[in-house]
């Protein structure tokens, strides 16, 4: 067994305390012995946007000395350029700059990029951050720290993280206090982190602070891990940015400017490029939405409209409670009609505008047929997630959805007028179960003997469950 993995970037609420030495311990109790290996070399992220995150990870030792496993500094095997902290006045100017390598707005042309390339992407601090966002950013991959945490991309922007943070400005100055005012051999020493006063845990904040503070420090350590090229940052707000603006600068890792030239920072990217990004992204539920934007920017109608259903299909079930049902059915609503235009999309290329379309396996077009009979069962059709579900052969469950149909018919909750009755429901379960094969068969005639008697019984209301 081998494990590995990063203890500074357990931001996941009720990991934050993970440590390989538990899992080392573990293996001791089963009488083995399981040695921890550091890496020390990394292979992936230039020496620039490297020196930043060690810097944020000294951040978090000297504040939270407990927080995270004490281990060598890492070292970068390729160098490279300090990330970027953009001020402009808003992040519509930001986009601005990047995607034209101007200050001044130009005239659209044919040259003028509408969203950044595959391997580009925008990070956000919370979901609903979004809606701030610039058409630009819009149209480009855009994650939370927590949906992207696993992914990598060559470069990253992170637009308004520290505007939106939880932490305020007084308590990054708390974390980041020491950048640019210590040595390097200092900063690297475990008696210096644990009692440096500029870093030390003041009594006088709560506990419920401190957990914000740290998971804050982390979640900007998985942001800048994210890229390994370029990492620029943008922010709305003068106060917001200061701290982490002018900590930064003072202690030499980042600049205030892009490479000069007018070169912009978006680049183009291919139709396949686009579309492999987008297959990538469609084996995690939480970046669905940018699986979608994904083949939206390859003109990939089918793998569109299946990331497109992925995405609501998951949201609809992730509802918590305080959603509505009316909010969670338009959600099913959307998903089970995506589907089955994936599917119909997947089945004949005219209707996949010649792109994708018919090049699907036979897997992919019953997945799909499954996946919207499910959301119709969730939306009470049960009629029709039956037939949905008979077209594919599942006979089996089609006829639990007709029995279910039956139940609402039976309690004058038909949604399909009167075809929707409780007899007929019954004789479709029948029907479906008698197709399905003669192991069947029993219930298959006790089934017909109730849609032939109950019919009389369901139009009375005295049917039974």
């Amino acid at each position: 067994v081998t494990a590995a993995g990063d203890t500074a970037q357990t931001i996941t609420r009720g990991t934050t305390s993970f440590k390989f030495a538990a899992v080392s311990a573990a293996f001791h109790l089963a009488g083995r012995i399981a040695p921890v290996e550091t890496l020390t070399t990394n292979w992936r992220t230039h020496g620039g946007v490297q020196a930043l995150c060690s810097h944020v990870i000294r951040a978090m030792c000297r504040r939270f000395p407990g927080a995270v496993e004490k281990l060598p500094e890492e070292r970068a095997h390729f160098a490279g350029p300090p990330p970027v902290c953009l001020a402009t006045a808003d992040l519509d100017a930001a986009a601005q700059l990047l995607f034209t390598g101007e200050d001044s707005v130009i005239e659209s042309s044919a040259n003028h990029l509408t969203e950044l390339g595959a391997h580009q992407c925008v990070f956000v601090r919370r979901a609903d951050s979004r809606a701030k966002l610039p058409a630009e950013f819009l149209s480009s991959m855009c994650f939370t720290v927590e949906e992207g945490k696993g992914l990598e991309f060559a470069d990253v922007v992170a637009a308004n993280f520290f505007t939106d943070s939880d932490a305020k400005p007084a308590e990054w100055e708390a974390v980041l206090s020491g950048w640019g005012h210590q040595d390097e051999d200092a900063a690297n020493d475990d008696h210096v982190l644990l009692s440096a006063g500029a870093g030390a845990r003041d009594p006088l904040v709560s506990a419920e602070r401190e957990a914000v503070m740290l998971e804050e420090i982390k979640l900007l350590y998985v942001l800048c891990t994210r890229a390994k090229r370029r990492l620029i940052f943008v922010e709305s707000d003068d106060r917001a940015r200061a701290v982490f603006f002018d900590a930064a600068r003072r202690a030499g890792l980042t600049t205030a400017r892009l490479p000069p030239g007018g070169a912009r920072f978006a680049e183009a990217s291919t139709a396949e490029e686009w579309r492999a990004r987008g297959a990538s992204l469609l084996s995690d539920q939480k970046t669905y939405v940018a699986a979608a934007t994904c083949f939206r920017n390859a003109g990939d109608v089918v793998g569109w409209l299946r990331a497109t259903a992925e995405a609501r299909r998951a949201r609809a079930v992730a509802a918590g409670p305080a959603a509505t049902a009316a909010t969670r059915d338009i959600d099913f609503d959307g998903a089970a009609r995506c589907h089955l235009m994936h599917a119909a999309a997947v089945a004949a290329p005219a209707i996949g505008g010649g792109k994708g379309g018919g090049s699907g396996s036979a897997a992919e077009l019953c997945g799909a047929i499954v996946k919207a009979a499910y959301c119709l069962h969730r939306l009470r059709r049960h009629n029709a997630a039956a037939a949905a579900l008979e077209l594919v052969g599942c006979r089996c469950a089609a006829a639990v959805c007709y029995l279910h149909a039956a139940v609402a018919a039976n309690d004058d909750n038909a949604e399909e007028g009167t075809a929707g009755t409780a007899a007929a429901s019954l004789a479709a379960a029948s029907a479906a179960l008698r197709g399905n094969g003669s192991a069947y068969a029993t219930q298959s005639t006790e089934l017909s003997m109730a849609a032939a008697a109950g019919g009389r019984g369901a139009a009375g209301g005295g049917g039974g469950r």
